[in-house]
């Protein structure tokens, strides 16, 4: 048998080129779209077909989705089949900005995305009034990362995080499949969104002694006895003639 050399370098075998970041962030927008005649294009006027309060225009014409801004600020992908067209006030098509830096957008993503049903049944946004009345968010963006607003373990996930919609959803137990120990997260979430317990009763005012009822020994309660005032004094008699 031939006898084999050294085995040569793997450098030039094996790419060291680190892969791209995946960032929900595009800051060119889609300008095609697949089909020539669909009414559906940048610009347009949607809302949901199954949530008439998600409104806003097209922004971005991503394979196989629609980018919709939202009057809210917000921005989330629908399937075009989802939407509808609408006729949006200029008030509203003017809130409907896509956010120019990433981290702006991506903060806009985050708000569309996440949905926690958790108090009372009711669906709680990553935008949420606190008991206080103070306007919050479950996840805040900065410049490099996201962090939960909530959670005090410092909990951080990277910008262009492969699964970042994802992460987020399965720490704050949106998915069903969660991890168990991410319930914390929705406890801390309920304790914040609490409204002040209304059984409270408030406290109870001395009565005025003419409205005290009297008790029988049946528990009913028998009208109040009224008041009596002074004793009358006898007039004077009038002295003899």
């Amino acid at each position: 048998k031939k006898v084999r050399g050294p085995p040569g370098p793997w450098e030039g075998l094996v790419s060291t080129t680190p892969a791209p970041k995946r960032s929900l962030f595009r800051a060119q927008p889609a300008t095609k779209n697949a089909a020539s005649d669909d009414w559906r294009i940048i610009g347009a006027h949607v809302q949901d077909v199954d949530d008439s309060t998600m409104r806003g225009v097209i922004t971005d014409c991503p394979k196989r989705y629609k980018e919709v801004t939202t009057t809210t600020g917000s921005v989330v992908l629908r399937n075009a089949s989802k939407l509808m067209q609408a006729t949006l006030t200029d008030a509203e098509a003017a809130r409907c900005i896509r956010p120019a830096s990433e981290r702006d957008y991506v903060q806009a993503r985050i708000d569309g995305a996440i949905r926690v049903s958790s108090h009372g049944g009711h669906e709680v946004g990553n935008r949420y009034t606190s008991a206080d009345g103070t306007e919050r968010r479950q996840f805040e963006v900065t410049a490099t990362h996201v962090r939960c607003a909530l959670c005090g373990d410092g909990r951080t996930w990277a910008l262009d995080a492969p699964e970042l919609l994802r992460d987020l959803k399965d720490h704050c137990r949106q998915d069903p499949s969660a991890p168990k120990a991410a319930a914390a997260h929705l406890e801390r979430l309920k304790a914040a969104v609490a409204a002040p317990s209304s059984s409270a009763r408030p406290p109870r005012t001395a009565s005025p002694p003419a409205a005290i009822a009297r008790r029988v020994d049946d528990g009913q309660v028998m009208p109040a006895k009224r008041a009596r005032g002074p004793p009358k004094v006898p007039a004077a008699a009038a002295p003899p003639p």
